[in-house]
Formats: structure tokens, sequence, C-alpha cells
């Protein structure tokens, strides 16, 4: 997944759009404990994002990527 995911010093970690399905594939079909969501950010930009959920046993980690390219 860290090659279709760009970091950025400032802002959020990024992935684009057209790189959604091969993450989201490559994630569910390898683990069944993670859970893949997309939405806007409330506001005027409305960026949208994708949040892959790690759960385990004890507690859940939310790893949020701000999607560039076109929306899906």
């Amino acid at each position: 997944m860290l090659l279709y995911v760009k970091r950025h010093i400032f802002g959020r970690d990024s992935v684009d759009a057209k790189n959604i399905p091969q993450i989201a594939g490559m994630l569910l079909k390898r683990y069944n404990n993670i859970s893949i969501a997309q939405g806007l950010d409330q506001g005027k930009e409305g960026k949208p994002w994708l949040k892959i959920t790690v759960k385990s046993f004890a507690h859940s980690k939310d790893i949020i990527l701000e999607i560039t390219g076109g929306r899906n």
C-alpha cells in the first residue's frame, strides 16, 4: 500500500483516486479486520478522503488519506 500513498510534510498524506480500487482489493482480500470508507470533509472545499480502519481485539486504528485526482 505504501507505493500508492504520497507523503506530505504539511497536510495529510494522500492517495490518487484511480488507485483506490487496487488498494481496497489488496487490503480486503488479504485481511479480514480492515474496513474502508470514503467521504467529503465539511466546509467550503469539501476535500474527499479515504479512511482505512484496522480493527484489533482491544482497539481500532484509523488511517485517513486525502484523495487527489478525480473524485470517485
